[in-house]
């Protein structure tokens, strides 16, 4: 079982997206149980680091840093993709 914890950034992109929540939510429940659900949703592992990875959900993304050690999920980002998310 791993905690799942929210960056205060996070938590403020959270309250943003009122008409995506119910999926988000699902996602950080699955997340308790694995930190990585590869087979469930769309996982990438994000270059450049050892345990930050990236899940896609529609146009939701939502970035994580995994600790194996305090079997922690941090996430950080949770965004809209757009036109320009990659430019």
């Amino acid at each position: 079982m791993y905690r799942v914890k929210l960056t205060r950034k996070a938590e403020k992109q959270y309250d943003h997206l009122t008409s995506y929540r119910k999926k988000i939510n699902g996602l950080l429940e699955f997340l308790e149980n694995t930190a990585y659900p590869a087979k469930e949703y769309d996982l990438v592992k994000l270059s450049g680091s050892r345990s930050a990875y990236r899940i896609r959900i529609g146009k939701v993304r939502i970035k994580y840093f995994v600790n194996k050690d305090e079997k922690t999920v941090i996430v950080y980002h949770i965004g809209l993709r757009s036109e320009t998310t990659y430019k």
